[in-house]
């Protein structure tokens, strides 16, 4: 006809001072709600276009709102954790449901379970912990943590052969377990010089602190003991003499001192070094006492009287940065600024062997048990180098390539070093630096245990019993944590090669699974930590893996956009579900095992009819769901998302029925209480949110049945 089509008509609903996030219609069409940054809820009449009434209260951005009950109430979700029940009738707020922030970790929150008895909940963060929490008072229990937050730059082996100490700048000494490369105990407080010394008989610590003083621990108990006052410069240097009945010690400023160990009264000034004090030990008859210094000598000392033995000390070219007394206190190597390292005989003082590592300062030196071999530590260059004493000659490894190469090269393991030393009881090496703590075969250089905190921890799960709680993090590992003292009890490592995305135990507690981004799921037996049977899905990432209710099967969720049902025991592929268009998060089962739900990168969720393989698709988030769980009576599911909401579903129906939208960031966590009386949503924000759902059921039982 050659006219022009009128432009499509529209009305405007001005009044928020803010972006509006949501809009719905009464159900007679006559209304409209609207949620805006603003902070408020606002009711517009559609003939007039004007706002009847502005509901205030909400502290924060109101991120949703809807109509619940045939058009009584309306609902509005906030970013200040709450949700607001009003009636539209008179326009008054009915009731605040108010979920209860559980804000303690200082990074995002990869993971929230309860306890079987729903007493607990746990969340696992990108911080690198794991913490417990009261349920009834949302106060936290336990943090399960373990390792030096920084700088761990000594060690020593504990004489009973069982346990080592090491100590780091984050003003904090570690006892650890050698066999399972757990924590065993922690003394704060113990000075950043990170000086430490053990006793013969492995119960006594001694620590020197940048505080100017030397503290001496029961080890058994933790207590302390005594402390010692008279440096004027942090103390850099410890020892305990053979019997117990001394302490030595050494500062910045070049003084020694020599201690009564039980009354701790100062004996001897040892007077002489002009620099700091580097190394100090005793000689195993306990009647000398042997100082390194920066002022290029070596002092011996005679504990008796406390004078210098002037025709025993070893003059160096330059500051001496380590040194080692060997061969029954016949020998000593030390290391110099100079670059060399260099033996003494002790009897005579003067140098039987120089050894000339890579360049770079050697920070440490040690030597075997069986006096054959020296350890040097080269903290510039990276390097752990081997050495025959006997002819000083390097002794490498061969390399990937066939080629030989120095013990170890940190350069290409990546990570920091700063000491060296044998292990006095077994085949193997201790290297200290960053956080940590590692044991190498002193043959082959390969990894025997970690001493070290958690990476991030991306999953975290409660044993049936509540006596256990299993960590899965992204440094490769698991840990086995006792919940009663918050102490890991059990490493479970070295086996994935990929970051550890979720842990679950087995109905019956007696099994732990694990999914990593290597490819694989694993089962391990939940008291000795062995390795029971893997389950392998090359080429892939497996993000989620869960046991069936009665535990006889496993289901597996992956990258490769499929589900896998596998056979507990025997380890086979029993089905495959596709159907999402993107990798796949998380999976569930529901708790008649008939069900599963899933979570995908596509922005949906799932619910799989595992014996008809039908598929209900859940749409209406709009970034990817991270987290999916069926309510305890699986007529509910919610899921969450990295849109920053959690959304609660009708299973048979698949509609959605509710929005949480209080998380400031993506929700990467969702899971119900056993008794469906509580929701639990951990968030990037750093936060977890506690939902009382009973309020849901008795102001809106239609929009939530969770408990029938």
């Amino acid at each position: 006809s050659g006219k022009e089509s009128e432009p499509p008509a529209y009305v405007a609903f001005e009044g928020h001072q803010e972006s509006v996030q949501s809009a719905e219609f009464t159900a007679d069409g006559k209304m409209l709600i609207s949620a805006s940054h603003d902070n408020t809820v606002k009711l517009w009449d559609i003939e007039t276009n004007k706002a009847l009434k502005t509901f205030r209260g909400h502290d924060s951005w109101v991120q949703a709102a809807m109509i619940l009950n045939d058009g009584k109430w309306i609902l509005s979700a906030s970013h200040d954790a709450q949700l607001k029940l009003w009636n539209i009738a008179n326009y008054a707020e009915i009731r605040t449901l108010k979920g209860r922030v559980l804000a303690q970790h200082v990074d995002a929150i990869l993971d929230v379970s309860f306890s079987s008895d729903g007493k607990q909940l746990v969340t696992a963060s990108r911080d690198k912990t794991a913490i417990s929490w009261d349920v009834s008072t949302g106060k936290p229990n336990k943090e399960f943590t373990e390792g030096h937050a920084f700088l761990a730059s000594s060690a020593v082996f504990l004489p009973d052969g069982k346990r080592l100490a090491t100590a780091a700048v984050d003003n904090s000494v570690r006892i650890w377990d050698i066999q399972t490369g757990t924590e065993h105990k922690r003394f704060e407080h113990t000075g950043r010089s990170a000086a430490i010394d053990v006793s013969f008989d492995s119960k006594l610590l001694v620590t020197g602190s940048d505080e100017k003083t030397v503290r001496i621990w029961d080890i058994t108990t933790g207590e302390l003991l005594k402390e010692l006052a008279g440096h004027h410069s942090e103390v850099s240097a410890v020892a305990i003499s053979p019997d117990k009945k001394y302490c030595a010690s050494g500062d910045a400023r070049g003084h020694c001192m020599l201690w009564d160990r039980e009354t701790g009264k100062l004996l001897h000034k040892l007077t002489g070094h002009t620099r700091r004090i580097t190394a100090i030990a005793f000689l195993p008859d306990g009647k000398t006492v042997l100082s390194a210094s920066g002022d290029n000598t070596v002092g011996s000392w005679d504990v008796a009287s406390g004078k210098e033995n002037q025709d025993q000390i070893l003059k160096h070219p330059d500051a001496i940065l380590s040194m080692a007394v060997f061969d029954q206190g016949k020998q000593a190597a030390t290391s110099c600024a100079d670059g060399l390292v260099r033996i003494w005989d002790l009897g005579t003082s003067k140098v039987t062997r120089t050894i000339e590592p890579v360049n770079g300062l050697i920070n440490s030196v040690s030597v075997s048990q069986d006096n054959k071999r020296l350890l040097t530590a080269n903290v510039q260059q990276r390097v752990i180098q081997l050495w025959a004493l006997e002819t000083g000659a390097e002794l490498r490894i061969p390399g990937e390539n066939g080629q030989l190469k120095p013990f170890l090269d940190f350069r290409a393991k990546g990570g920091m070093l700063w000491t060296a030393i044998f292990s006095p009881y077994h085949n193997s090496i201790l290297t200290v630096g960053g956080r940590d703590a590692r044991l190498w075969n002193d043959v082959t250089a390969r990894q025997v245990m970690a001493f070290h905190p958690h990476g991030v921890v991306a999953s975290a799960a409660f044993s049936p019993d509540g006596k256990w709680l299993v960590t899965g993090s992204w440094d490769n590992s698991a840990k086995i944590w006792n919940t009663q003292t918050g102490q890991a009890e059990k490493k479970l490592e070295q086996k994935h090669n990929g970051y550890v995305n979720t842990v679950r135990y087995s109905p019956d507690g007696k099994r732990i699974l694990t999914s990593s981004d290597d490819g694989t799921s694993k089962i391990w037996d939940a008291t000795s930590g062995d390795i029971q049977m893997s389950l392998e899905q090359p080429n892939t990432h497996v993000k989620s893996a869960i046991f069936s209710p009665d535990g006889s099967q496993i289901v597996t969720a992956s990258n490769d956009k499929t589900l896998v049902m596998w056979d507990a025991k025997a380890g086979k592929k029993l089905k495959t579900f596709t159907g999402h268009e993107w990798p796949i998060r998380e999976v569930a089962y529901s708790h008649n095992g008939k069900r599963l739900i899933s979570g995908s990168e596509d922005n949906t969720a799932i619910i799989w009819e595992i014996d008809t393989g039908k598929k209900t698709v859940l749409a209406g988030h709009t970034a990817p769901v991270a987290s999916v769980v069926f309510s305890p009576d699986d007529s509910r599911a919610f899921t969450a998302s990295d849109d920053g909401t959690a959304k609660l579903w009708d299973t048979d129906s698949g509609k959605e029925i509710l929005t949480l939208s209080s998380h400031a960031q993506g929700v990467t966590s969702v899971d119900f209480s056993p008794n469906g009386r509580f929701v639990a949503t951990g968030s990037q924000d750093g936060q977890a949110i506690l939902w009382l759902t009973v309020d849901w059921k008795n102001k809106a039982p239609q929009v939530v049945q969770l408990n029938r």
